[in-house]
């Protein structure tokens, strides 16, 4: 089972920090989005909040709203600018149907925040993939910790489907440094979809950065996942978040209790989901709801925080280096610091082609892995608000996320998942 039994308490100290960045002064936007992964050609769907730290206050007619997605080159791949006419809009930005797999980064910000240090403007991770029903998943396991120069190493590697079924694929493999192939062979996992890799490690210093790279092959899937060796030089990365400020001040946040009906039950059946949103006095309180219902598929990002609520800038990268930084290098930066984390296997992303990219026309294909996205749903004066969706036709784990935001600024997050029976 996924990290995702972890999410309420994540999510939960995300939002109060945010609810703190949000109580300042300096005008912010928050991006909420129907899912963290997506397919080439599908719209990401969103809803955002603007605010200048005073609340109530309007919106200039004259801003936007940009959005950007970047690779992990600092390709921009797509882009959209949205007129901004009131504090919260609502709408979809469709990713190019060439995108090959990986992770990238979604930056948001407004015209009148152009000249904002990196670290003031919203991102989110996305990753991107090329099918979630025909999916082949490597799972790479360390047996130590942390590695010195020359040591030898063992790694456990487990191939999988969608469906957790494991398979004997047959794979090569590559150590790699920053500049050199150490070492590569191939291998073959046994009918249980194990193998198991025994390698000696180069003499390295602290400038070296040594990955495992492993290309599994199996009735065509392709899915090349790497993982960076934990040395005693880079062992601390393994702490993930760990500047990330937990003091909420003075904010204020919305507590959301999500109670589904019918759950339990089956495929194509009508699910109710009760809302309730109280203030940090225990009293009802009237917030601004996104709703987000989609099916939970397997995946590797390091951060598994399908959540919607994702407002995290502020980790390791200080503001004097943001200072002097170009703004697509701080948030690539970003990107592979939160997804390329030692110890934590993740998909290496082949390079988009820029020539295509510029040349593709955008059609939006259907997003079957969203069951209903409601970006305007607000509670009544009892803090209650419901919300109907249809169970899908297939057999699932199913996420319902909701994040909310209060006129005052408060706001919440909050998830349950469930499986739709046979």
């Amino acid at each position: 089972m996924y990290t995702l039994y972890r999410i309420k308490f994540l999510t939960t100290i995300i939002c109060l920090i945010y609810c703190f960045e949000m109580s300042g002064q300096n005008p912010s936007v928050y991006i909420q989005t129907d899912r963290s992964y997506y397919l080439p050609g599908e719209p990401v769907l969103f809803k955002a909040f603007w605010s200048d730290g005073k609340y109530g206050n309007s919106v200039s007619p004259k801003d936007s709203l940009h959005l950007v997605v970047l690779d992990q080159e600092g390709l921009e791949v797509t882009s959209k600018v949205f007129p901004m006419n009131k504090t919260m809009i609502d709408g979809d930005l469709i990713l190019p149907d060439i995108l090959t797999e990986g992770d990238y980064i979604l930056i948001g910000f407004t015209g009148s925040m152009k000249n904002y240090l990196p670290d003031k403007i919203y991102s989110r991770i996305l990753e991107i993939r090329k099918s979630t029903d025909d999916f082949l998943k490597t799972d790479i396991v360390l047996t130590a910790d942390a590695y010195n120069s020359g040591s030898n190493l063992t790694a456990q590697i487990r191939f999988s489907l969608n469906d957790s079924k494991p398979v004997p694929a047959s794979f090569t493999y590559e150590l790699d440094g920053k500049t050199d192939i150490f070492l590569d062979g191939n291998n073959m996992a046994n009918n249980e979809g194990v193998a198991s890799l025994r390698l000696q490690l180069p003499k390295f210093d602290n400038k070296e950065i040594l990955k495992l790279i492993i290309v599994p092959s199996y009735k065509g899937f392709r899915n090349i996942t790497g993982i960076i060796i934990p040395t005693h030089f880079n062992s601390a990365g393994n702490e993930t978040n760990s500047n990330l400020s937990t003091s909420t001040g003075e904010s204020k946040h919305l507590n959301i209790e999500l109670k589904p009906v019918n759950t339990s039950t089956g495929k194509n059946v009508k699910v109710q989901l009760e809302i309730n949103v109280t203030d940090d006095s225990g009293l009802p309180a009237t917030a601004s709801l996104s709703v987000s219902v989609s099916n939970i598929v397997p995946h590797q990002l390091a951060n598994e925080d399908d959540n919607l609520l994702n407002y995290k800038n502020k980790l390791n990268i200080q503001p004097e280096a943001a200072s002097t930084m170009d703004i697509k290098e701080y948030f690539v930066q970003l990107l592979i610091r939160d997804t390329q984390l030692p110890g934590h296997p993740f998909v290496i992303q082949e390079k988009n082609n820029p020539k295509k990219l510029r040349k593709n026309v955008f059609s939006a294909r259907s997003s079957p892995n969203t069951l209903i996205w409601e970006p305007n749903v607000t509670t009544d004066k009892s803090g209650s608000a419901f919300v109907n969706f249809i169970n899908n036709d297939k057999s699932a784990e199913v996420l319902i996320s909701v994040d909310g935001m209060a006129s005052n600024g408060a706001c919440g997050s909050n998830s349950i998942h469930y499986t739709i029976k046979q």
